[in-house]
């Protein structure tokens, strides 16, 4: 690998005796910080020019919020998510949210002003937030985003 410039060198700067494991961590670490930098921008057009999901998702979402819906979104990825946040503010949807980094004891009153305020349209969640008690009554819609997803390949 050497000295290039890409930051996925191996003298990254941490221990070099930890093994293979802390390496491989290291470069996704280095991976992941790149791909949020790049959702960092605020150029929400081009997004939807490159991503006929991101694109359809938010023609859907338009149909829907007209039609008075409640909408909860699941992601396996916290970038997603903040890319479908990003965009759902320069839209002044009403949201809340919910992640691993939500504390334990916060989550129920999340989810009680989602159920209970008819301005909040949007759920964004992980798809590993669920829990016991996890009430999501309100809503009347749900969209698995699967970045994965082709279904060209996924019959």
């Amino acid at each position: 690998m050497g000295n290039n410039n890409d930051g996925f060198g191996q003298n990254d700067g941490g221990p070099q005796d930890e093994g293979e494991d802390s390496n491989l961590n290291s470069i996704l670490r280095k991976a992941l910080k790149m791909i949020e930098k790049e959702f960092e921008s605020d150029n929400f057009d081009e997004w939807n020019e490159c991503s006929s999901k991101v694109n359809f998702l938010f023609e859907l979402l338009e149909k829907l919020k007209e039609e008075g819906h409640k909408v909860l979104i699941f992601s396996k990825t916290k970038i997603l998510l903040n890319m479908i946040e990003k965009i759902m503010n320069k839209k002044d949807y009403r949201f809340v949210r919910l992640d691993g980094d939500v504390k334990i004891p916060l989550r129920d009153g999340i989810c009680q002003d989602f159920n209970t305020d008819p301005e909040i349209f949007c759920f964004l969640l992980t798809s590993q937030v669920s829990g016991v008690g996890l009430n999501l009554v309100s809503a009347d819609r749900a969209i698995v985003l699967d970045p994965d997803w082709n279904p060209a390949n996924d019959n």
